[in-house]
């Protein structure tokens, strides 16, 4: 019954010697030499390529592994294209390459389709007045202008347009007026719909109203009569704004890594050089009346002086369902940056509905020759350092401050102010002394 009978395998060979298998190995090392890849990817590729010299080529893991480094090897690594939103090359390329995925090509149709109506999409503008004449005129301007214009009479209906239909790009409203007044309906649609600019127009303009207006969420103040080339301006500024944080916008930031890192240090980094105001929250000792406080000033920042707001937000891990609630729909739409700081691993400790808005940064711990830099940097600075005197440390006390810093900049610039300001008699001393710091001061 040779049928049932197992035959040990004899590996094929070329005309060299060598198995095809080692072969299959050799060019797929050459073709990844050849090839510019990410480094993460390289290295995923040279492991596949070492497990896959232990293997039996006819094992099946030795052809899956195979095919895996010729797809890794075959993706378009560092090359990006732009969208061509040709509807009917799109179908055409894809009935002619993708056969039997009708759902998908569909789906896909349809997503183009979405992005070339959203680059069509007029600006949506709701004008309230409870004079029918004032609304009438004003619908006739900005629809002859290209935008698309709702009316209301009063606050109520006001509000339930903003409820009930698709976003309204700039409230244009009244202040006196029936049933809801300006200030309350300006005030419920920075609630129910805090994407929407407003401008306040009236003929009662005081400066007491004026200010009542831009603290409940209105950006623009304007008296009565109001100039149609002025309202036509404030709306075009608005409009333009709202297109720069549009193409402004990324994706929260989280900095991932132990204390001492420069978590917040890179932060304050991000907003010096982008000119952005820059606010810390603590997820711990922060509440939702503080998260709205801050929205409150991110938002007059812009409004009044066109500066953007980055959020830090320390031990974001700590951050609960309330305070992600308070602050995500500002974050979405642009009023705030946000930049989170954790000490744990952010896929497993941080809320998921800020992770998968965020890009991920991990920081690692400083080794010894950066520890010793910032010590040096540290102790020659005359402004904001020691450099204004002479410090001089008994031989290894230096070394010993860096050395159980583990890491940590901020543990050893701690521990080196407390050395330095212990050692002598009264600190500060006179300008050009001499500051002499002992292992035992160092220890201590």
């Amino acid at each position: 019954m040779s049928f049932f009978s197992k035959k040990e395998h004899e590996p094929e060979t070329s005309g060299t010697g060598e198995t095809l298998g080692s072969r299959q190995v050799k060019e797929l090392k050459a073709r990844t030499a050849g090839t510019d890849l990410p480094p993460y990817v390289a290295r995923q590729v040279t492991n596949e390529l070492d497990r896959l010299e232990k293997t039996d080529p006819v094992a099946a893991e030795f052809s899956i592994g195979v095919n895996y480094i010729e797809l890794l090897l075959s993706l378009p690594w560092f090359k990006e294209t732009r969208d061509n939103l040709d509807l009917g090359r799109a179908e055409s390329i894809m009935s002619s390459h993708h056969y039997g995925l009708e759902l998908v090509k569909t789906r896909i149709l349809e997503f183009l389709a979405a992005k070339t109506l959203k680059k069509q999409e007029k600006s949506r503008i709701l004008i309230v007045d409870d004079e029918e004449v004032a609304r009438d005129n004003l619908r006739h301007f900005f629809n002859s202008q290209g935008h698309t214009v709702e009316v209301a009479a009063n606050g109520v209906d006001a509000l339930q347009q903003v409820e009930k239909s698709e976003h309204f790009d700039i409230l244009i409203t009244d202040l006196k007026m029936d049933r809801m007044d300006g200030l309350t309906l300006i005030e419920k649609v920075a609630k129910a719909s805090p994407e929407t600019n407003v401008i306040m127009v009236t003929g009662y303009a005081t400066v007491s109203n004026a200010v009542d207006a831009m603290r409940k969420g209105a950006t623009h103040y304007l008296s009565k009569p109001v100039q149609l080339d002025e309202l036509k301006q404030t709306v075009e500024e608005i409009l333009h704004k709202q297109k720069k944080l549009q193409v402004s916008q990324g994706p929260v930031l989280c900095f991932s890594g132990p204390p001492g890192t420069g978590k917040t240090t890179l932060a304050r980094v991000i907003a010096g050089s982008t000119k952005s105001r820059f606010v810390t929250l603590n997820a711990v000792l922060t509440g939702v009346a503080d998260i709205r406080r801050e929205i409150t000033g991110a938002r007059d920042a812009r409004s009044l002086q066109d500066k953007r707001t980055i959020l830090f937000v320390d031990e974001v891990h700590r951050w609960n369902k309330s305070q992600q609630d308070a602050l995500l729909p500002w974050v979405e739409n642009g009023t705030v940056i946000l930049i989170g700081a954790t000490t744990e691993n952010p896929y497993f400790e941080v809320n998921k509905a800020l992770v998968s808005r965020s890009r991920v940064f991990q920081l690692t711990g400083l080794d010894e020759s950066h520890l010793a830099e910032i010590a040096r940097q540290t102790l020659e600075d005359k402004e904001r350092g020691y450099g204004r005197w002479k410090v001089e440390f008994e031989a290894g006390a230096l070394e010993h401050l860096v050395n159980i810093s583990a890491g940590d900049a901020r543990s050893l610039l701690n521990a080196l102010q407390l050395a330095v300001e212990t050692s002598p008699e009264s600190f500060p001393p006179e300008p050009g002394s001499v500051i002499e710091v002992t292992m035992a001061a160092a220890e201590e």
